[in-house]
């Protein structure tokens, strides 16, 4: 009975304690949940289980100290960062405002404490409501280390490895990308997990990568706090969404004129092959058919049409620089009912993937990057000289917690050595089936028309190096209908028969490219190909024999078969490539004097020696590749004509 009294007594005396700590948690609770849902600003997280969460990272954190007792290996490199209690709360004091602004705090460098600013990043709640935050740094001006003073530490919304590929691969794609890598990053010397190191976008970041100043601007139209309202949410129709994080110090803040000029070329290039040719001169018709080739090789976008999109237009030189920001590599097997090799994500990838300029650069990097460059054994031997470090550090990784509990669609985990083989498997079978897709045959056919004969092609791989047999009445020439008008005119390509009374033509043709918008609410396009005919006259109306065409990367042999199925033609910026044709190559020497603007659209070398003399107010555009190599005895000079001011 005493007993019963004392239990009896003994809850009558803490249950009120139980329950002011019960409301104190649940108070904290719907604070976390009023902050991560209710101050959102258009990124709609899903609900959260608190308790859950809570319980999970609590026992996370037990087991950790327990195998740290046990194990003393070092895993990633450290980076340890100290903040106080004070700072902490102020940084999520009103979010999310109050994260955007830098506060006090400290920074182990060089085994040395160094007072830095610090602050919480990113738009979406994600980024900073849970215990792996991602992070700012920025440290004195007089105190930059290896002439960075920004610092970026990001914990992965996906696996951490995936992430960190995606943006590996941008690298040794030569793209304009930050620099990454893995670290465990400790909080006041307590772990916080696997984050990545990158670098801040800004014009530091043009500098290290030997950009002059230009226009770097970031696009956020749907999940960020700074929405324009009455505005659509397509970044590639609306300039005035984006915001410029670096700035061409030549031009007003304001002055969004390169931004508005791409937005016009892209608007227009569908129906102009001027338009389109404004945007992949200067040599970006190279630099986009790489970022389509990282999106290939990821199986997945890099930005898409509303935000994660990060743009520098270099006025200098004419580059347009799409710098991948927020993707992963995506590890299931490529599956051609749900992904496209012609993705168009955005109004800019779907109207030049209609160019079969574009495409056949895009397809000779994808299988230059594979067979030459051998990016997919790089990353490979990176990740395997990762993976002990890595695997060490994986173990107590706090992030797990947090993407199994948080809003990541994509995140399956778990994140052991198994997964970890598991991607390296899924990097060689991705090679494989890109280099399959590559060197399959293509879907194609022909046919006799009143003038000669149809090439007809209606899927990716297009028709490469043809060959066509006569038996009898071998015809002086053979013309390809180039301008697709039917008519024998000066546009027209013409073909002679070699030796053997045969036309062998080192040609391409491919299927048009149509844009299909499943989703009338969706700004993303899909493209499909649609059977495409191109074309040819016959000198004498005889009869061609045989067709047969050649793989142009493992030389395979197909023999076309006839068909009479209808075909369209080709649409406007779907042009015959004749890879034979001689590329004109434009020498300069001597003295040249320039007295007006010189617009300079071919190839071009300049040879060691050469003196320009400027006159007032001109300029020299080149909108092809210039090879310009002087010597110390023969530089190349640029000079101002005197004549012309006086």
């Amino acid at each position: 009975m005493k007993i019963k009294k004392l239990l009896s007594t003994s809850l009558l005396f803490f249950l009120p304690f139980f329950l002011i700590l019960l409301i104190l948690f649940c108070l904290n609770i719907l604070i976390k949940d009023f902050n991560l849902g209710h101050k959102s600003h258009n990124a709609y997280p899903k609900a959260m289980n608190w308790v859950k969460y809570s319980f999970d990272l609590r026992k996370k954190k037990i087991t950790n100290f327990i195998f740290k007792l046990s194990n003393t290996d070092e895993g990633l490199p450290r980076v340890d960062i100290y903040v106080s209690e004070k700072t902490s709360n102020k940084l999520l004091s009103n979010v999310p405002y109050s994260t955007k602004q830098y506060l006090k705090a400290e920074m182990l460098i060089n085994k040395k404490k160094q007072k830095v600013r610090m602050r919480y990043f990113g738009d979406n709640p994600n980024n900073w409501m849970f215990n792996q935050k991602a992070i700012r740094i920025k440290t004195k001006k007089s105190e930059t280390i290896n002439r960075r003073r920004y610092f970026d530490y990001r914990p992965s919304q996906n696996k951490v490895l995936d992430e960190y590929v995606a943006f590996k691969m941008a690298k040794k794609l030569n793209l304009l990308v930050p620099e990454v890598r893995l670290v465990e990053l400790f909080i006041n010397d307590k772990s916080s997990g696997i984050y990545m190191e990158k670098e801040r976008l800004n014009e530091s970041f043009l500098r290290r990568n030997k950009i002059m100043p230009i226009n770097l601007y970031k696009g956020e139209a749907s999940r960020n706090s700074e929405k324009k309202i009455g505005l659509e949410f397509n970044l590639d129709d609306n300039p005035g969404l984006w915001e410029k994080i670096s700035i061409l110090n030549t031009r007003d803040e304001n002055d969004y004129t390169d931004l508005i000029k791409l937005s016009n070329n892209i608007k227009k290039a569908e129906s102009s092959s001027s338009d389109l040719n404004q945007i992949l001169k200067f040599g970006n018709i190279d630099l986009l058919a790489r970022v389509m080739t990282l999106q290939i090789l990821l199986n997945n976008e890099i930005n898409d049409s509303t935000h994660n999109r990060r743009l520098a237009l270099d006025v200098w030189s004419g580059k347009i620089h799409i710098i991948p920001h927020d993707t992963y590599y995506f590890r299931e097997k490529i599956n051609k009912e749900y992904f496209s090799y012609d993705k168009g994500n955005g109004d800019l990838f779907t109207v030049i993937n209609q160019s079969s300029n574009f495409l056949n650069k895009k397809y000779d990097t994808l299988y230059k990057v594979i067979k030459e460059e051998k990016i997919f054994d790089e990353i490979i031997k990176d990740l395997e000289i990762l993976k002990a470090k890595y695997l060490i550090s994986q173990k107590t990784d706090l992030g797990t917690v947090k993407r199994k509990h948080a809003d990541y669609k994509n995140w399956s985990g778990p994140e052991n050595e198994k997964s970890f083989d598991t991607l390296l498997k899924s990097l060689k079978n991705r090679e494989q089936i890109i280099t399959s897709f590559l060197e399959r045959d293509p879907e194609c056919s022909w046919n006799i028309n009143e003038k000669g004969f149809d090439i007809k092609i209606k899927e990716l791989i297009p028709i490469s190096n043809l060959l066509v047999k006569f038996d009898e009445k071998i015809p002086k020439w053979l013309v390809l209908d180039l301008n697709g008008n039917q008519v024998l005119d000066q546009g027209d390509k013409y073909f002679f028969p070699n030796a053997n009374g045969n036309f062998k033509m080192d040609i391409k043709f491919f299927a048009n490219r149509i844009p299909v918008n499943l989703n009338p609410y969706n700004v993303h396009n899909r493209l499909i190909t649609g059977n495409t005919k191109f074309t040819f006259f016959i000198e004498n109306n005889s009869k061609p024999t045989e067709l047969i065409t050649f793989n142009q990367y493992n030389k395979k042999k197909l023999i076309l078969k006839y068909d009479e199925n209808k075909a369209t033609g080709p649409s406007l910026n779907n042009i015959a490539i004749v890879e034979n044709d001689k590329k004109k190559i434009n020498i300069l020497s001597g003295d040249i004097s320039v007295k007006e603007d010189l617009i300079i659209k071919d190839e071009t070398r300049i040879l060691e020696g050469t003196i320009f003399t400027m006159g007032e107010d001109a300029s020299i555009i080149f909108e092809n590749k210039v090879n310009a190599i002087g010597s110390n005895k023969k530089p190349i000079i640029f000079k101002n004509d005197v004549e012309s001011k006086n």
